[in-house]
């Protein structure tokens, strides 16, 4: 069945259309400025000041006032009626633009050449062919006749074409562009007729149908209400509770519980942007929820350091379970604070690290004072022995070798009466004349030693050295182990040892007693090239003694290494002790290592044995920079 259309809304539409399609706009405004710029480029940009700069200026002011209306009416919607007196205002416009632009190729072709003339016809010719293109049968004849019927006179009044072929070529675009224009016409007529004939079957339709579409709003209203209130009664529930509680779906923080807002400091309102990631300190704990979630689809009693909103950190143990909300798959996030509890446990366990370390500090300073306690009471034992034996020893030292003197005289004394014995007897004597006197000899030999042990049991009981100097002990160091090698050599001329130096430049001066220092290290070198030496004839690597220093926190580090047989583990603790020594009996004191220890001791030092069997042996002297008051005593 068909639908009549009434002839007042085609009528209506018409002018609606017209209006709609006539009005100016940036791309109609931008090619009327091109056509321009290229003409007055070809005709000379100075006829813009002359008389063809009138109708110029026109075009631009009508131009602009189009614009001005198109700017103002582009963002409302399309008018629903347009009066005839609006319809005539813009046909009247485009004829004032047409003709204003008919007159500027009117005074281009009195004043151009042939060329210029060509092109200023040929942009008319286009302006008005452009026209069709406008959807508005009153526009468009309005704007393109003028510019035709115009710059047909002016071309016939200015003999640029023959007359003839001028009004024929003139005749011929008007007509096309009439025909075009009218084409679009009833074009444009039978799109509104059949719109308006689809708008009034629409609005048939829609009428049928809306009886069913309000049936289906009162439903979907009732669903609705049903799921707003199930949320609501779950969003109380949440609310509720008294405890810290977090719904959410993804990252996304959907409800948060009024003790979960005080302890995350969220303000009330709106949860806008407001993600769980956002209160995780380690993002590797969001992680590893993440995963046990898929592989359990739950989570129970996890315990991760979270902060709130403004960076406070408390410790929490966090539980999740899967929730149906609002239509979406979501979490329920139970988190129960346990700071407290978890910060006394830090507590407690740093307070047992610090009673554990305290407790080791305490049995070194123990041993230390104990060793040290050890050491003074030796020493005064030593001392006192020494002064005992001293006196004795020296009678013995010095009878001995008053005995070997009187020996001496008296075999002079006897020569005469030996000489006149017999020959057996004169053997007989004279063999015990020299084993006495080799016996003597002997006796001041191990006197001389006994005063040797002696005398550095003294050195090692004694409590005050001289006076400090300021020594670098990189030279003190390499003077000690030349001094060793040498005595070694001076003693057996086949000793030899690689020696090797590896001295920081870092190392200052420090205020010592270097006779004490240089001892230590005199001792360190000696024992050091006995061993290497020792591991050598036994069938060693060829011997060799190291010396390196280092500057390292503020001490100064010394190390003597050997690379002999090392020292057994089970010695190693009492390897600073007085009077023990791993040298053969006759060859060693036992006081060396000790003595070495109670000076670097005595100068806020610390001397340490690194050694492993087999390898050899290092012996690390560390000295402060600056020694402290109690050391410089």
């Amino acid at each position: 069945m068909g639908v009549s259309v009434a002839t007042s809304d085609i009528e209506r539409e018409l002018r609606i259309s017209d209006a709609v399609a006539g009005a100016m706009t940036p791309v109609m405004v931008f090619a009327i400025y091109a056509s321009k710029f290229v003409i007055f480029t070809q005709v000379g940009y100075e006829h813009i000041l002359g008389i063809p700069g009138i109708p110029f200026a026109l075009i631009i002011l009508l131009t602009l006032f189009g614009l001005r209306f198109h700017f103002r009416f582009r963002h409302k919607a399309r008018p629903t009626r347009v009066s005839k007196r609006r319809i005539r205002i813009l046909s009247l416009s485009a004829v004032l633009l047409g003709s204003v632009w008919g007159l500027l190729s009117l005074s281009l072709l009195s004043i151009g050449n042939t060329q210029d003339k060509m092109v200023v016809v040929a942009f008319a010719c286009m302006a008005g062919f452009a026209s069709v293109g406008i959807n508005s049968v009153p526009v468009a004849l309005g704007f393109s006749l003028p510019i035709m019927l115009i710059t047909w006179g002016s071309v016939l009044w200015f003999d640029v074409f023959n007359g003839f072929v001028a009004t024929l070529m003139f005749g011929l675009g008007s007509g096309s562009i009439i025909q075009f224009a009218l084409a679009a016409r009833e074009t444009t007529v039978a799109s509104i007729k059949l719109s308006l004939a689809n708008t009034q079957a629409l609005s048939d339709q829609l009428k049928a149908e809306e009886q069913l579409r309000l049936s289906e709003a009162k439903a979907a209203l009732a669903e609705q209400k049903r799921q707003s209130d199930a949320a609501k009664m779950q969003r109380n529930m949440i609310n509720a509770i008294s405890f810290p509680m977090v719904l959410s779906h993804g990252n996304e923080a959907l409800e948060v519980t009024p003790a979960g807002r005080e302890q995350f400091k969220i303000a009330d309102g709106p949860l806008e942007n407001v993600a769980i990631s956002d209160f995780f300190v380690n993002p590797e704990d969001q992680a590893e929820m993440i995963n046990m979630l898929e592989q359990y689809g739950k989570i129970d009693n996890f315990e991760l350091l979270m902060h709130d909103a403004e960076g406070g950190e408390f410790w929490t143990v966090a539980s999740m379970r899967p929730l149906k909300y609002d239509g979406k798959d979501c979490w329920l996030n139970s988190i129960y604070v346990i700071d407290a509890r978890k910060r006394m446990e830090q507590d407690l366990a740093a307070a047992k690290d610090a009673a554990e370390a305290t407790l080791e500090k305490l049995k070194t300073t123990q041993d230390s004072l104990v060793h040290a306690e050890k050491m003074a009471s030796l020493g005064q034992l030593t001392a006192g022995i020494a002064h005992e034996i001293k006196n004795p020893l020296n009678f013995v030292n010095n009878f001995s070798k008053l005995s070997i003197e009187m020996l001496d005289e008296l075999s002079e004394i006897l020569t005469l009466p030996l000489a006149a014995l017999e020959e057996d007897d004169k053997e007989d004597a004279e063999d015990l004349f020299q084993t006495v006197r080799d016996n003597l000899t002997k006796i001041e030999g191990h006197g001389k030693r006994a005063d040797s042990i002696i005398k550095n049991m003294l050195l090692h009981s004694r409590q005050g050295p001289g006076e400090k100097q300021k020594i670098n002990l990189n030279n003190l160091a390499e003077e000690a182990m030349n001094l060793a090698y040498h005595g070694a050599r001076a003693a057996d001329s086949t000793f030899n040892v690689e020696m090797k130096t590896d001295f920081s430049s870092d190392v200052v001066p420090i205020d010592c007693h270097p006779q004490e220092l240089q001892r230590v290290l005199l001792n360190l070198c000696s024992n050091g090239m006995y061993e290497a030496v020792k591991s050598s004839i036994a069938g060693g690597d060829e011997p060799v003694l190291s010396i390196r220093s280092v500057v390292e926190a503020g001490n100064i580090v010394v190390e003597v290494t050997d690379n002999g047989r090392g020292v057994p583990e089970d010695i190693r603790d009492k390897i600073f002790q007085p009077f023990f020594t791993t040298k053969p009996t006759g060859e060693g004191t036992g006081l060396g290592l000790s003595m070495s220890y109670d000076i670097v001791k005595q100068h806020g030092g610390e001397l340490k044995l690194e050694s492993e069997v087999g390898k050899g042996t290092t012996f690390r002297m560390t000295m402060p920079v600056n020694l402290t008051a109690e050391a410089s005593q």
